[in-house]
């Protein structure tokens, strides 16, 4: 019976061992090293596809108050510029009240939600920047590293501000 019971609890140590590691196996990790000339541009990291990052560990070997932005984009520019003077797209919400009264004198206020969508105006030529899907402000020479929940549609690019050559980016994604 011993060793009945020995046997049993090796085998589901065994089992937990092998779910275990096919969890882990299951994410891929991507390492990107910045170069002197990129240090402040953006780099793609992974190309375009859908992903899910779980993981983002990022080194600054130096710089002033380094920061790492990663977009879920593929353009290198991460800027645009509009070529017609209307591309803000402005939604606005409102809630109406109407009183209705009854021919005994009894109001009844009903009153519903609306929507309305309209094209802001902005200036031909007007350059804006895209949104990034994630920040990691770090000191310079110390490693972070951020759990993050990012579903990556398009692909996933880096830009560094105040960063010198020699920043590490790693990603753990599936």
């Amino acid at each position: 019976m011993k060793n009945y019971l020995t046997r049993a609890m090796l085998l589901v140590l065994f089992v937990t061992q092998v779910v275990i590691f096919e969890v882990k196996a299951q994410y891929s990790t991507a390492v990107i090293s910045v170069p002197a000339a990129s240090s402040n541009y953006a780099l793609p990291v992974l190309s375009a596809g859908t992903y899910n990052v779980r993981r983002v560990t990022l080194l600054c070997v130096a710089g002033s108050s380094p920061i790492g932005f990663f977009y879920d984009s593929v353009n290198t520019n991460l800027t645009w510029t509009n070529t017609t003077a209307y591309s803000n797209l402005t939604v606005t919400t409102t809630t109406k009240a109407t009183v209705f009264t009854n021919s005994l004198g009894a109001a009844i206020t009903n009153t519903y939600t609306g929507t309305s969508n309209a094209w802001s105006a902005v200036a031909i030529g007007t350059t804006n920047a895209q949104t990034a899907v994630g920040t990691v402000a770090v000191l310079a020479g110390t490693p972070y590293t951020v759990d993050v929940n990012w579903n990556i549609a398009q692909g996933l690019m880096f830009r560094g501000t105040n960063n010198a050559n020699g920043t590490t980016i790693i990603v753990e994604y599936q």
